[in-house]
């Protein structure tokens, strides 16, 4: 594999445990398409996966070229008689009030022998080389903003692993996502047998981290313990927030202006401090003591990745990156496993045509140019090129033209392809957010949703099936006009509407019938 490209690992639940949401699965392969350097495409996939009733879904959403899928079995016998005292991990804990109570032996060694096995299935794809990404399904939904975005860019140095860096980097490294060369990734394929080894006291884990004293470590100071606490940290951004808007109203040059910048500046200044640490800082005469843990603390997925990556002689190599170090906002971002579609265009002229199939950021299996009384379907000869063929309408009408393209769909066996309906090429390209609709077509694509709507008038109640959609009654939140949806619902509805596809939308309305419609702020297209 060029070293220009990246191996992709998945790892750890779809769904999270006793839990229906899948919205943090597909929020996480959203904010993964962002995040992504586009100067580094995604060539391999291996996944693993603690769900193996959702195995159909990760295929469907990211086509791995390896996969496994399993359902997490119960640890305990494998620890139980390793622990010594066996209540090690419950001294001075209280499960009842601690923010720890949730935590446990069987979901932190659940989370490294995840990892552990994706890792492991890199030594069967057919090429190596290059960077690597190692990252979870539902990567950015969990934790803070400092340590659950992705920060990674086409022109960092390839020989370096890249972590997040943020205020308990003392503590432990974060785990959302590792960046690292081929050959150091693969170390993490025994992961969880050192999780194990280190919480069995096989290894000088726990001893330095309760007893000796953790290593590249500081005690903090009060001032940094309140700025890490959550409470604090949206205190600080509320501050900050605050100053930067009334810097941005004093960019004037009259006197007063003048005053406020320099009065503003100071606290800008203080406020934009990055967290000091014995991990990344230097800060001269000044002696650090290093902290001692509470044992149960010990259950920490960040410290065991923090040890790991100290025992295997990795630190002098690991560099910290956080997301205000590239403006990845211009170089960022790149379809994973993109959805052809199938897309009805009610108006379209052959200039508009040429634009849609060179600029098109989604492949466009085949195209119905619903246009001048007559249907054009627009095919995919394979090589770059297309093949136009006017098709035959029982009449010249909206409704009738829409019927011929989708019996044509129907009969190129594309019943279960994403059917997207548009008024317009201008509004079809118009699409505020491409990741979040490659995202929407595969969920159709596996869900078998029959209709998505894209307007409404009125709020409804949120769907825990996907991010940013909401059922809705009545309020436009059906329309034949701009949708998606399967060919073969899409044709039921056809059937029953009028000539002009209106009063078929009118009627939904009245009698108030539920739609699932995408509900985002400024709107999808």
């Amino acid at each position: 594999m060029a070293d220009t490209e990246l191996t992709l690992v998945l790892s750890g639940h779809l769904c999270r445990p006793q839990s229906a949401d899948l919205r943090p699965f597909w929020r996480g392969f959203v904010e993964l398409q962002k995040k992504l350097p586009a100067g580094k495409p995604v060539r391999q996939i291996v996944a693993h996966s603690w769900n193996p009733d959702l195995a159909h879904l990760a295929r469907t959403v990211y086509g791995p070229q390896l996969e496994r899928h399993e359902q997490q079995a119960c640890f305990y016998p494998e620890f139980m008689r390793q622990i010594e005292p066996p209540d090690r991990f419950e001294r001075g804990l209280d499960r009842l009030t601690s923010t720890w109570k949730n935590v446990s032996i069987q979901s932190v060694l659940g989370n490294a022998r995840s990892r552990a096995r994706a890792v492991a299935l890199m030594d069967e794809l057919p090429s190596s080389g290059g960077q690597v990404l190692i990252t979870r399904w539902d990567l950015g939904q969990t934790g803070g903003e400092q340590v659950n975005q992705l920060v990674a860019d086409a022109s960092l140095p390839e020989d370096y692993l890249y972590l997040s860096y943020f205020s308990e980097v003392d503590e432990g490294y974060a785990d959302m996502w590792v960046l690292a060369p081929w050959h150091d990734a693969r170390r993490f394929g025994r992961f969880d047998a050192f999780v194990l080894d280190s919480l069995a006291g096989r290894n000088c884990y726990i001893a330095l981290f309760s007893g000796d004293g953790w290593p590249r470590a500081c005690i903090k100071t009060r001032f940094a313990v309140w700025r890490s606490h959550p409470v604090g940290q949206r205190i600080h951004a509320l501050i900050s927030k605050f100053v930067l808007g009334v810097q941005n109203c004093a960019r004037g040059n009259t006197l007063p202006q003048r005053v406020v910048r320099r009065l503003t500046l100071p606290i800008q200044r203080f406020l934009s401090q990055p967290p000091l640490t014995a991990e990344n800082s230097c800060v001269p005469g000044f002696v650090a003591k290093a902290p001692v843990f509470p044992t149960f603390q010990a259950l920490n997925i960040h410290a065991l990745l923090k040890y790991f990556i100290l025992s295997e002689g990795l630190r002098d190599r690991v560099r910290f990156l956080t997301h205000e170090d590239f403006e990845l906002s211009a170089q960022s971002g790149q379809l994973i496993n993109p959805q052809p579609l199938v897309l009805l265009l009610h108006e379209a002229d052959d200039a508009a045509m040429a634009r849609l199939l060179s600029e098109s950021p989604l492949p466009l299996g085949t195209i119905y140019q619903m246009a001048g009384g007559s249907v054009r379907q627009h095919v995919s000869d394979g090589q770059g090129g297309w093949v136009v063929t006017t098709l035959q309408t029982v009449g010249r009408g909206t409704r009738d033209l829409m019927a011929c393209a989708l019996d044509a769909a129907l009969c190129r066996e594309e019943d279960a392809a994403p059917v997207l309906i548009m008024p317009s090429v201008d509004r079809y390209l118009g699409c505020t957010d491409w990741f979040y609709m490659n995202a929407l077509a595969k969920f159709l694509l596996w869900s078998r949703t029959g209709y998505v709507g894209f307007a409404s008038a009125r709020a409804g109640k949120p769907s825990l099936d996907f991010p940013d959609l909401q059922l809705v009654r009545g309020g436009g939140a059906f329309s034949l006009h701009m949708a998606l949806g399967t060919a073969a619902c899409m044709r039921a509805f056809v059937d029953v509407a009028d000539p002009d596809l209106r009063a078929v939308s009118e009627c939904a309305d009245r009698m108030l019938l539920e739609f699932p419609v995408v509900v985002k702020n400024g709107g999808l297209f």
